[in-house]
């Protein structure tokens, strides 16, 4: 999978603090910087990657990516739409009801200001 990420494209975005890094490692002598860097910079191509692809999300699909991809307790179909912007407010409430259904999910409130948590 590695092999087609765009990892030197994120360090060539950044190559000045790529140097720096490299530069504080070797007066440190330590590589824990570096690996850090890099971890950032292949997850930054995996998000890019995977943003490319959640347009073809099933809607389950689409949900989990949401849940793994979060660290709050609450959200609201806002926020679900701000990282699917290209979906409808219909399909993100569909999404949304439907991980009810499923037992993902749990909802307080009502219509727009239903807010969501993780079961």
């Amino acid at each position: 999978m590695f092999e087609y990420l765009p990892i030197e494209q994120e360090i060539k975005k950044s190559q000045e603090e790529y140097y720096n890094v490299l530069s504080q490692c070797d007066k440190e002598g330590l590589s824990t910087k570096f690996v850090e860097y890099l971890l950032g910079k292949i997850k930054l191509s995996l998000a890019e990657l995977v943003g490319t692809q959640r347009d073809h999300f099933t809607d389950l699909e689409r949900l989990n990516y949401f849940l793994d991809q979060i660290d709050i307790a609450d959200f609201t179909r806002k926020d679900y739409l701000r990282m699917f912007p290209k979906i409808s407010t219909a399909t993100a409430t569909r999404d949304l009801r439907k991980g009810v259904e499923e037992g993902i999910l749990t909802r307080k409130g009502n219509d727009r200001l239903a807010s969501y948590q993780k079961k």
